[in-house]
């Protein structure tokens, strides 16, 4: 059993050197001359995609609702809530996002569901059950 255990800690510790001995890439930079990457969307990923809007239709989801799933970044009312939620924001130039924005402003939660500073509980304030110090987008599946 106790060279087994060395063996692995063998292994373990030649691994790390081996990582430690790559050299280190290049991060790769966002242009500001080149657009984001944007994922195609063709005929079969849109048919997935309303197969999964009319589901959720089906079992009372609401269209003009989203969760914010996340870590502590996104549990904080930095992320959305204080800024959007409560309309304190500058879109600065980018008004086509406006309408997007009022969209999914539209339907409003009970004031208990929040506690952001304008009282107002819609999508972007809404307190998330999904949105936890420590976790990870895959989280909100583990429970």
């Amino acid at each position: 059993m106790k060279c087994v255990l060395w063996m692995m800690l063998a292994l373990a510790f030649v691994g790390a050197v081996l990582v430690a001995m790559r050299p280190a890439a290049t991060p790769s930079r966002a242009s500001a001359d080149q657009p984001p990457v944007i994922p195609l969307i063709d005929a079969a990923m849109k048919a997935r995609l309303r197969e999964v809007y009319l589901r959720g239709q089906a079992t009372g989801n609401h269209p003009d609702t989203f969760s914010k799933i996340g870590d502590s970044i996104t549990a904080t009312y930095s992320f959305l809530a204080v800024t959007i939620g409560c309309d304190d924001y500058n879109l600065a130039g980018h008004a086509e996002l406006q309408a997007a924005i009022d969209y999914f402003k539209t339907r409003e939660f009970t004031p208990d569901t929040t506690d952001v500073w304008c009282g107002v509980s819609n999508s972007f304030s809404r307190v998330s059950r999904s949105a936890e110090s420590g976790w990870s987008a895959a989280s909100a599946l583990e429970t």
